[in-house]
C-alpha cells in the first residue's frame, strides 16, 4: 500500500472521527436543550429563505415566547403565499423538538396526506442538522427517543388518544366548497372541541393558522365562544388597514417580494368578496349579511342627474378621540332625484371634536346639503349645539331608535329594490361595500350607521310625500 493510499485512508478516518465528534456534540446539546434563538436557527438551517420580513419577525416574536416557557394560544391570519406554513408549521416544530426533545407536538391539517407532508418536512430539517431520532419512523408520526414526538392528523379522519405540549392547526378547511358546507364546518369544530381541546394539558400551547374562507370558520367560532382577549391574534391583511400590527401605513402591501400592490389591487378588483376573505381576513356571510353583495351589482353611475336635494349624515364616535386608538367617525353624503338615491361621498377617520367640526364644515362647503343629519348622542350633541349657535347650517338632530341592526334592516328595501346608485370609480367604494356586506359580523360599523341614518331619513321623506299625494 503506497503512501498516497495511506494518506487517503488517514483522511477518511479523520473525517469519520470528526463526524462522530459532531454527532456526539449534537446529541449532548439536544440533551441539554442548547439551541440558539428561533430567528438565528432559521437562518442557519434554511439560509435559502429570507426570514427578516417584518411580518415573519412578528410571528417569530410570538413563537419565541412559547419556547421561553409561556403558554400561548395564538391565531395567525395571513393571506396565501406569505410564508405562514413554511415558517410556523414546518420550521417551528423542528426547532421546538431540537430544543425540547422530550416534548410532544400534534400537527393538524385538512386531511392526513397534507398533514404528513408537514410532518416529514419538519423531520428532513432535523436530519439536515444531524438530529438523533428514536425508533419510530412513520410518515404521520416519529419520535425523538427521549419521550418527545411529532404526530400529524387530518381533520377528515380525526385523531384519538393523544395529548400534547404544542398543537398546531394549519388550515383545517381545504377550499371554499368545504368552507360553505355547514357539515364540514361542524366536523372541524367537533374535532377541535372533542378530540383536541378535550385533551389539552395544563401547559399546552395552541397555534391556529388560517386563511379565512368563511365567517363561521374555526376562528370565527373560537372568537365567538372565548372572546378575542383569550387569544393572541396576529391578523395581517395583504393590504394594510388602520392600526396595522407591523406599522404599515394604510394601503401598503404585506410583502412586495411576495405579492406586489399592483397584483393585489387587480385581485381585489376581479373578486372583491374573495379578496376580503382570503387576503384581508375579513369574510362576510355568503352574499352579504343584512346587505347583500348583489345589491351593488350594476348600481353605478358615471354622471349625476340634477338633484332634488342633498343629505349629509354624520355618525360621530362615541367618545372624543385625541389619538389613533379612538373609534371612527363617518360622514356620508347623498343626493336624491325622484325616487332614486345617489351616494356622492364617504369619509371616515379618527379625529377629535375640533377635527370633526372642521370636516363637517368642509363637507358642507363642498356639497351644500339641504339637510345635515347629526346623531344626537355624546359628541354629536356638542356639535349640534355649537353649529346651531354659530352657523346657519340646515342641522337636523337625529335621535336613533332601536339598535344598529334594526336601523339598517329598516332601509334594506332601498338596496334590494335597486334604488341606490354609487360613484363608479370612487377610491373609498371598496372599503365601504365590504363594511356594508360584513355587518353585523365585521370589525367596523361607522359607515353603516351613517348610511342607515341618511337612508331612513330619506325613506321617511318618500313616505310622507306619497302619503300627501293620497290625501
Amino acid at each position: 500500500m503506497n503512501s498516497s493510499t495511506n494518506l487517503q485512508l488517514s483522511l477518511a478516518t479523520r473525517a469519520k472521527i470528526e463526524l462522530e465528534k459532531r454527532r456526539r456534540k449534537k446529541e449532548k446539546e439536544q440533551k441539554l436543550g442548547v439551541v440558539q434563538p428561533f430567528n438565528e436557527w432559521l437562518k442557519e438551517t434554511s439560509p435559502e429563505y429570507e426570514w427578516d420580513y417584518q411580518h415573519l419577525l412578528l410571528i417569530q416574536k410570538h413563537l419565541q415566547e412559547i419556547v421561553d416557557g409561556k403558554q400561548k394560544r395564538i391565531i395567525i391570519l395571513m393571506p396565501p403565499q406569505h410564508g405562514k406554513s413554511l415558517h410556523t408549521t414546518i420550521h417551528f416544530p423542528a426547532y421546538f423538538l431540537e430544543k425540547f426533545p422530550e416534548k410532544r407536538i400534534i400537527v393538524g391539517a385538512y386531511n392526513r396526506e397534507y398533514a404528513c407532508k408537514f410532518s416529514m418536512a419538519s423531520k428532513r430539517l432535523l436530519q439536515r442538522r444531524n438530529f438523533v431520532f428514536g425508533d419510530m419512523n412513520h410518515a404521520n408520526e416519529w419520535n425523538t427517543g427521549r419521550g418527545g414526538f411529532l404526530k400529524s392528523f387530518g381533520f377528515q379522519s380525526g385523531i384519538t388518544g393523544t395529548s400534547s405540549d404544542l398543537t398546531i392547526i394549519d388550515d383545517p378547511i381545504k377550499n371554499i366548497t368545504d368552507a360553505r358546507s355547514i357539515v364540514m364546518r361542524d366536523k372541524v369544530w367537533d374535532e377541535f372541541e372533542y378530540s383536541i381541546e378535550s385533551r389539552e394539558q395544563k401547559n399546552t400551547s395552541f397555534i391556529i393558522i388560517l386563511t379565512r374562507w368563511h365567517h363561521d370558520d374555526l376562528v370565527g367560532r373560537l372568537l365567538k365562544r372565548d372572546g378575542r382577549e383569550a387569544w393572541d391574534i396576529i391578523s395581517l391583511p395583504a393590504i394594510a388597514e388602520e392600526n396595522d400590527l407591523i406599522g404599515r401605513a394604510p394601503g401598503e402591501p404585506l410583502c412586495e417580494d411576495r405579492k406586489t400592490l399592483e397584483k393585489l389591487l387587480k385581485e381585489r378588483h376581479d373578486n372583491p368578496a374573495k379578496f376580503a376573505a382570503l387576503f384581508q381576513q375579513n369574510p362576510s356571510i355568503d352574499g352579504g349579511n343584512i346587505i347583500k353583495e348583489e345589491y351593488f351589482q350594476d348600481q353605478y353611475y358615471d354622471t349625476l342627474p340634477r338633484l332634488d336635494y342633498v343629505v349629509e349624515s354624520i355618525d360621530t364616535n362615541q367618545k372624543p378621540s385625541t389619538n389613533k386608538k379612538g373609534s371612527y367617525t363617518a360622514i356620508t353624503t347623498w343626493g336624491v332625484r325622484d325616487d332614486k338615491i345617489f351616494m356622492l361621498d364617504c369619509w371616515r377617520g379618527k379625529c377629535g371634536y375640533l377635527e370633526l367640526k372642521e370636516m363637517a364644515l368642509r363637507k358642507n362647503d363642498q356639497y351644500s346639503p339641504s339637510y345635515l343629519l347629526i346623531e344626537d348622542t355624546v359628541n354629536g350633541c356638542a356639535l349640534i349645539q355649537e353649529l346651531t349657535s354659530t352657523t346657519m347650517l340646515p342641522i337636523k338632530p337625529i335621535d336613533p331608535h332601536g339598535d344598529k341592526q334594526i336601523r339598517l334592516e329598516a332601509c334594506t328595501p332601498l338596496f334590494a329594490n335597486k334604488k341606490i346608485f354609487f360613484p363608479k370609480n370612487a377610491s373609498w367604494l371598496y372599503d365601504y361595500i365590504q363594511e356594508m356586506i360584513s355587518f353585523p359580523t365585521g370589525t367596523n360599523n361607522d359607515q353603516v350607521d351613517s348610511t342607515s341614518q341618511a337612508l331612513n331619513f330619506i325613506q321617511n321623506r318618500f313616505q310622507n310625500y306619497y302619503s300627501s299625494l293620497c290625501n
